[in-house]
């Protein structure tokens, strides 16, 4: 199924009350799974989808398919879209290379 007929379908449900609370945002485009958006935003598949459930990305919405829940993203909300920044334990530093070690003599 194309994403064009998917993204019609769920309009149709949305306008017989049947979607479930998914918001549908105007068609800009195309809607993008989680891959591509990952690799337009050079970040893995996962973080994409951890902003989706974040609500990082407000028109993202999910759809099901017959392998399971898939997140779609309309192609206008990563025309603006901004990453966080990186959280968590700051890189390890480098050590220092101008002192040498020093060496023990041998007896």
């Amino acid at each position: 199924m194309s994403i064009e007929k998917m993204y019609r379908r769920e309009n149709v449900l949305a306008l017989q009350g049947l979607s479930h609370g998914v918001r549908f945002s105007p068609m800009s485009g195309t809607d993008l799974s989680t891959t591509q958006a990952a690799d337009r935003l050079h970040v893995k598949r996962q973080t994409v989808g951890l902003w989706c459930r974040r609500g990082l990305l407000p028109n993202a919405y999910q759809m099901d398919t017959p392998r399971g829940s898939v997140w779609m993203i309309p192609e206008g909300d990563l025309r603006d879209f901004k990453p966080p920044k990186p959280t968590g334990r700051p890189p390890k530093g480098k050590p220092e290379t101008g002192r040498k070690k020093a060496v023990r003599a041998k007896k």
